[in-house]
């Protein structure tokens, strides 16, 4: 399916209306997220004064933890609107001596403004990747040739079973009913989802772990981590409110996700896939 970028940016810049990420951050499930991609990117940053990429749809929502531990970081994103209100967000916290720029890209899949082997850190969330289509392969290649020799790339994106599964629990009864209208059956023979208005996601590309672990092969990357991003709870009752608020519990059930997300039989399972690569030295 043919990447287009301007109905992706068409779709964030309406989100960005919503102001989608506090929203989410709000539900037990965006909590939960936040705390897992947390404690990745802490566990994979290079030292101090390191620059770091946070390219993707919603940049910026890790850079505050990052700066407070001394890193530099360039934001880059394709829509300008996302680009002025994180900054904004970011400069009230008084971190702005760690931010190098705010970079508005043409295209997720050129990077062309940045030189080769330039960031010891790159992170790319929220399915970026998969929302390119068929320019995967090309955006992943970017990512790795700015990227320095030995560095980590922190992915994150779609998978199949997700997209069923809230089709299911939001009880899409026009998919549901008529399955061949609504793409379902291509779906899961092509892997790319249908393109649906917003609210609704635009097209993108569900991976498998096989599939993501292959690509970055191909694309000169080295494979650190793979995980189910959020198995524990790819949907959550606003119920387990309680459970989150007690400290003690939240860090068991961080446990049992850190442990359990990476069995092989349940990372296709998560709200999306997390992938920790490096770019393979010469």
């Amino acid at each position: 399916m043919t990447f287009k970028e301007k109905f992706l940016l068409n779709f964030l810049e309406k989100r960005v209306d919503q102001s989608w990420y506090l929203q989410h951050l709000q539900t037990m499930r965006g909590r939960f997220e936040f705390e897992i991609l947390k404690k990745v990117i802490l566990n994979y940053l290079p030292p101090e004064d390191s620059l770091i990429l946070d390219v993707g749809i919603d940049p910026g929502i890790f850079s505050k933890i990052i700066a407070e531990k001394k890193r530099r970081i360039i934001i880059a994103d394709i829509s300008v609107e996302q680009l002025q209100i994180t900054r904004k967000r970011l400069e009230k916290e008084n971190l702005s001596n760690f931010f190098e720029q705010f970079a508005v890209l043409e295209s997720f899949t050129d990077l062309r403004q940045f030189d080769n082997e330039t960031f010891d850190l790159i992170i790319s969330l929220y399915g970026t990747l998969s929302y390119t289509c068929d320019e995967r392969k090309n955006m992943l290649a970017e990512l790795a040739r700015v990227c320095k020799p030995g560095a980590p790339i922190i992915l994150s994106v779609k998978n199949k079973i997700n997209y069923i599964r809230s089709t299911i629990l939001k009880a899409d009864l026009e998919k549901l009913l008529d399955p061949l209208k609504a793409g379902l059956w291509e779906f899961l023979d092509t892997s790319y989802k249908p393109f649906e208005d917003f609210p609704a996601e635009p097209s993108y590309y569900a991976f498998s772990s096989d599939e993501i672990m292959k690509l970055l092969e191909k694309c000169g990357c080295e494979l650190l981590e793979i995980r189910a991003l959020n198995c524990l709870f790819p949907y959550m009752s606003e119920e387990l409110v309680n459970l989150f608020e007690n400290k003690d519990i939240l860090k068991t059930l961080l446990t049992l996700e850190e442990r359990l997300s990476t069995n092989p039989g349940l990372l296709d399972t998560g709200s999306e896939l997390l992938v920790v690569a490096r770019k393979a030295f010469l």
